[in-house]
């Protein structure tokens, strides 16, 4: 997901809702509302939809020109007593291929979710309907280092892996990154660039598997893709001493229960644009339905052998 942008694992792009157009014969429509969110831990703005289903005639959900987000609504998230109350206005639409390029949504600069907290959320829709939920902010995990730096062990490692993990008392959905950073002499800066986990060979063709969300509380990069990443900074320059590694950081994004729920729930089966209101989608929000939930980011730097930056010829710090 680039892995990132997700940001919040299918959430965003399953706001514009719809009856899947399997249903033959088609049901009685039936307007339900929706509300979606992922609290972001690392930043002080927080966004918050609200929408509808819709219908349309015949079995096409592409054939709706009106957007199924929903403005005029009051919209509060209490935390340890204290509500803030979220601004009704327009933001930038992810997809622009529908609906225009706003959309409305309901945002705060001033709520940051804390680790281990009770959020309620409540809103009240213009026609008087009122939809709650709650969750509990993921906590701040501890990533375990292997205690070599990267491509110490490149050699002797039984697995030709580098492994991380973390430990956790819940179910909640990970998502990992991890990215090698340097600079080089020609250009000023510093660049990152993504080691995936895996380089597969599959009918004679390479494939690159990067790290997908997940439940494991542990990740792992063959040696060989970090390699090939570490190869890939200076590929097409002879002169690879114009390089300087400065180290790798991992990133780790942790759902809350109800996030990995939802996850669950609906992926590998809906396109962009419905939601099967006939299936088992989860749902927290009481009233509607949707996703009412929070994740967390952990960071760790980590180090790199320095024998193994040089034989690639790069400089180290």
């Amino acid at each position: 997901m680039n892995k990132y942008g997700m940001i919040f694992i299918v959430v965003i792009s399953l706001l514009n809702l719809s009856c899947d157009e399997e249903f033959a014969p088609k049901l009685p429509f039936e307007e339900k509302y929706f509300v979606y969110t992922s609290l972001k831990g690392d930043s002080t703005k927080q966004i918050i939809v609200v929408a509808k289903s819709y219908d349309v005639s015949g079995f096409n959900p592409q054939n709706n020109t009106t957007s199924p987000e929903i403005a005029g609504c009051f919209v509060e998230v209490t935390r340890a007593g204290v509500k803030y109350i979220f601004r009704d206005t327009l933001i930038d639409r992810p997809d622009t291929s529908r609906y225009g390029k706003k959309m409305p949504a309901y945002v705060s600069t001033e709520l940051i979710p804390r680790e281990n907290e009770i959020l309620d959320l409540n809103v009240a829709l213009p026609n008087g309907k009122v939809l709650t939920a709650k969750t509990a902010v993921p906590p701040q995990v501890f990533i375990e280092k292997s205690v070599f730096a990267i491509g110490y062990d490149r050699v002797t490692s039984l697995s030709q892996r580098y492994a991380l993990q973390w430990r956790t008392q819940a179910i909640y959905l990970y998502v990992p990154k991890l990215e090698i950073f340097y600079t080089r002499d020609d250009m000023p800066g510093i660049f990152r660039i993504e080691v995936p986990t895996d380089y597969l060979t599959i009918n004679k063709k390479q494939q690159i598997v990067y790290p997908q969300p997940n439940s494991n509380s542990w990740i792992s990069f063959d040696y060989r893709a970090i390699d090939s990443t570490m190869a890939k900074i200076s590929e097409g320059y002879d002169y690879k001493a114009m390089f300087r590694i400065l180290r790798a950081e991992v990133r780790l994004l942790i759902y809350d229960t109800n996030l990995a729920k939802y996850y669950s729930s609906v992926n590998g089966y809906l396109d962009a644009y419905s939601v099967r209101l006939d299936e088992n989608v989860f749902t927290n929000v009481n009233g509607g339905l949707g996703v009412f939930g929070t994740y967390m980011m952990t960071k760790e730097s980590l180090l790199f052998d320095l024998d193994y930056v040089d034989s690639f010829g790069y400089r180290v710090r």
